[in-house]
């Protein structure tokens, strides 16, 4: 049963609240311990009376468990220890396997109100409705955990690992040149399933989600003419909006050495799905079109169909698996990316040139395989935050951001999306919130339990394997003129009173001064039938007077 409270996961994860499960083990231990108890000491007095001396010591030594008895043999003293220390050791050894683990497949309506809805949230706490939000904490937030995993450590570069890799609550880094920023649940259902979880419990989520997906565009590489081309006409067509030009504070030294270029399809800037990003030499003021076509990288940016996996804790959310294998979504779902003025320059320049400044010309890390993921997080994390900033800052029930026709601020009122024939697209139409059916997403309960280790179970099963071995060899000592009852009153019904005066001198201390024998002798009439017992010293007479007989009563 002790097994069965470990090993089985539907019971040790309905045991795993607060510190049940050890007192259950603890409990069936006992009781372990008290079966062993029973056999052993009838077991031990059967293989002195079959295999031993016969020593009236060992048999008192036996008979009270008491391993420091005098006069005992050194054989038994190490038995009677054994005996003693594997029950002790079993209830202490049980408890050094913590950080096991046990889960229940859950519905989340067993336990919080909130529906599972999924979408462009920020992380619980970060934003209140109402307000009119940057981006910018949730740009900080979400990349937090991907700067602080992959800085340079005692001044060596962290190598790349392997993809894909979550960071944080939602960022995925894809490969060295992608980054996914998954959609989350929304902060009120994680509020409420940390009030039902206990220290050391969490929730394991797995859900098809969408993913807003920076990758780099490799027609650079593969086609330098018309990305060349593409770009000057790009740029040139942003000549005279200074806004998108910033000078990288270098923080090491002081100096302003480096610039950070971005801007997005100039053309039309309500399109934000191409995004040119570039650090060059500072010292290079009048670089032109021509000249920054060098340094510049074009990123894509879509957002995609991917599945996350999230660990649910009462001290936060972690993103702990991931994969973005499934296509781009359809038109209407990428129009908050393609069609939507987010004036991305006006307010992201700063918090691109802290991230990305040391890997400007003259930045410590300009030689660093991580420059590309960094760009792509970079970009991914800016479009989402700033698209969660303003589609938590508007009313549910219309389309959340600005298109191309803009914000009206005298009346704080945002245009939405509408189809060919006038009729607004909702959230989940845009699939910036949406549901995701229980059959589609899995929930874990997961609760902390004893580890399920072999080695743990053998330690359970030592005692019932030791109680089975004991008994099977008892019923083969079953002629041993010796019964479960033997004891003081037993010894002293069939004594020979001729020998006692070997006995002479320890009525009081219980200790004699030469170790002796204890014979026993069974007599017979051929239908009943006594055992006598006979005191003799250590070196004199035999100690295996004959068998019990079968069909014959003794008592």
């Amino acid at each position: 049963m002790a097994v069965i409270a470990v090993g089985n996961e539907a019971v040790s994860w309905r045991l795993g609240v607060a510190n049940n499960q050890l007192i259950a083990v603890g409990f069936l231990l006992s009781i372990m311990n008290l079966c062993l108890a029973s056999v052993t000491s009838t077991f031990c007095l059967l293989i002195e009376a079959r295999f031993g001396d016969s020593i009236l010591q060992n048999y008192d030594g036996i008979l009270r468990n008491k391993p420091l008895a005098p006069k005992l043999g050194l054989r038994w003293r190490l038995v009677l220890t054994f005996f003693l220390v594997v029950p002790i050791a079993a209830s202490v050894a049980y408890k050094t396997f913590k950080g096991g683990q046990s889960a229940k497949r859950v519905n989340s309506d067993e336990y919080v109100s909130i529906p599972t809805h999924y979408g462009m949230v920020a992380a619980p706490g970060l934003m209140e409705p109402g307000q009119r939000p940057t981006g910018l904490p949730q740009f900080f937030n979400a990349t937090q955990p991907f700067r602080a995993s992959s800085s340079p450590a005692n001044g060596s570069e962290p190598r790349l690992p392997s993809f894909p890799k979550p960071y944080g609550y939602n960022i995925l880094l894809l490969d060295g040149n992608s980054t996914a920023v998954l959609d989350t649940l929304q902060p009120d259902f994680i509020t409420s399933v940390q009030d039902v979880l206990a220290v050391g419990e969490s929730w394991v989520v797995n859900a098809p989600v969408t993913g807003t997906v920076a990758t780099l565009n490799t027609s650079k590489a593969s086609d330098p003419s018309d990305f060349d081309s593409d770009f000057h006409s790009a740029c040139n067509d942003s000549q005279g909006n200074v806004r998108w030009i910033h000078g990288v504070m270098n923080l090491w030294d002081h100096k302003v050495t480096s610039s950070l270029w971005l801007f997005d399809e100039a053309r039309d800037r309500s399109n934000q799905s191409m995004q040119y990003v570039a650090l060059v030499d500072r010292y290079k003021q009048n670089i032109s079109c021509p000249g920054l076509a060098s340094h510049v990288q074009l990123y894509n940016i879509y957002r995609q169909q991917c599945q996350g996996t999230w660990s649910i804790t009462r001290a936060g959310m972690e993103l702990t698996n991931g994969s973005c294998d499934g296509a781009p979504l359809p038109g209407d779902q990428q129009r908050m990316i393609v069609e939507n003025t987010l004036h991305l320059v006006d307010l992201y320049i700063p918090a691109l040139i802290d991230f990305l400044g040391a890997f400007g010309p003259f930045g410590p890390r300009n030689q660093s395989e991580w420059r590309g993921p960094y760009t792509a997080t970079s970009v991914a994390a800016m479009l989402w935050s700033r698209l969660v900033a303003l589609s938590t800052f508007v009313n549910s029930d219309v389309s959340p951001l600005i298109t191309a026709g803009g914000y009206n601020a005298s009346s704080v009122a945002y245009e939405g999306w509408r189809t060919s024939d006038g009729t607004f697209l909702t959230y989940e139409d845009v699939r910036l919130f949406y549901p995701v059916s229980p059959s589609d997403q899995t929930i874990f309960y997961v609760r902390p339990t004893l580890l399920k280790s072999p080695l743990l179970y053998f330690i359970l099963s030592v005692q019932p394997l030791m109680i089975l071995a004991i008994l099977g060899f008892t019923l083969t000592m079953h002629s041993v003129p010796l019964d479960k009852g033997f004891g003081l009153v037993s010894i002293l019904s069939g004594l020979n009173r001729d020998t006692l005066d070997f006995l002479s001198g320890a009525s009081l201390s219980g200790e004699l001064t030469d170790r002796v024998k204890l014979i026993i002798v069974p007599k017979d009439n051929g239908q009943t039938g006594k055992l006598v017992f006979q005191v003799v010293p250590e070196d004199q007479g035999s100690n295996r007077k004959g068998r019990l007989c079968r069909d014959v009563l003794y008592y």
